[in-house]
């Protein structure tokens, strides 16, 4: 059975970007001018999944204005989309029990919502035709995180809590695969992480799966350093049209890796290196960025490193 619908985490993330975070909602910050939510759902559409419930909680007026539809009905490059927003976060496995009515009674693909990556899906999708698993988890070289029995392919540890012998850790990509029999694990009110499931799951004996997906790009953009590094890594991808959506005027100097927003002013004799222009914002001359993020409308005159604008 094909995976056909992706349910995309937005509710609770962004804590660490936070400030940035207030004047756009996480999955709408900028990656090289463009929303991370419109890259993730490019990327999963060129892997196969042509149905989306986005589960939002900061702004939500903000996405019905990125999106242009109505009453939680919208619609990416042809594929039908739910929003779904909640006035209080019920973390993870509670927003998974919010938007079951949406998910339907088939197998569906969980996305982290500050994930960004062009893995290849095709070993992820193809485990769920095994038997016998509730969940797989897309696993990757990195930080250990996941202990998995190498034999097997089963999880059988979270962070070294069980301290079990002979398991390879592995980091977790944020991207997994749920059967319909998860919602029997979830409680029926109030928020619930989806960790404490997945214990809940190894204290039961049910099998938690897990596929290695050590191929193409991974980041996630969960701080200001790794939305930094992000751009970085996506620099050689990106165009310079891409990158610099303003044209900008001579005497304007750019080093390392930067990215400009729409509408912006940037007068003669500023500098910018590695820094990231939202949009509608104005930078004097007198201006040398270094390492800064700068939001939409802000206007900035001096010298700064590590600094975000607002």
């Amino acid at each position: 059975m094909n995976i056909r619908t992706a349910f995309i985490l937005g509710a609770g993330l962004g804590t660490r970007l936070r400030p940035l975070t207030q004047s756009r909602p996480k999955l709408l910050v900028p990656i090289f001018g463009e929303p991370l939510i419109f890259r993730t759902l490019d990327y999963l559409l060129d892997q196969g999944i042509s149905r989306f419930v986005i589960n939002t909680h900061h702004l939500p007026h903000v996405f019905d204005r990125f999106f242009g539809g109505h009453h939680g009905e919208f619609s990416y490059r042809g594929a039908p989309l739910h929003l779904i927003y909640e006035p209080v976060p019920l973390e993870t496995a509670g927003g998974l029990r919010n938007a079951r009515q949406w998910l339907g009674e088939d197998a569906f693909l969980v996305v982290n919502g500050d994930v960004l990556t062009n893995i290849p899906l095709m070993e992820l999708l193809k485990s769920q035709e095994k038997e016998d698993h509730c969940v797989i988890l897309g696993l990757r070289s990195g930080p250990p995180q996941v202990g998995m029995d190498e034999r097997t392919g089963n999880i059988l540890d979270f962070y070294h809590k069980l301290g079990i012998k002979g398991l390879s850790y592995f980091l977790f990509t944020g991207l997994y695969i749920l059967q319909p029999e998860i919602y029997r694990w979830i409680p029926p009110e109030g928020p619930v992480s989806m960790m404490s499931v997945f214990w809940q799951l190894l204290h039961a004996g049910k099998r938690i799966s897990s596929a290695i997906l050590d191929s193409g790009f991974w980041c996630e953009v969960g701080s200001r350093n790794s939305y930094l590094v992000a751009h970085q890594e996506l620099a050689h991808q990106v165009n310079p049209q891409q990158r610099i959506k303003t044209p900008l005027l001579t005497g304007v100097e750019l080093r390392g890796v930067c990215a400009v927003g729409k509408n912006c002013e940037i007068e003669p004799g500023a500098v910018l290196e590695d820094t990231i222009i939202w949009d509608d914002t104005k930078i004097s001359s007198r201006s040398h960025l270094q390492r800064c993020i700068v939001c939409d409308k802000s206007q900035v005159d001096g010298n700064f490193s590590d600094c975000d604008f607002l």
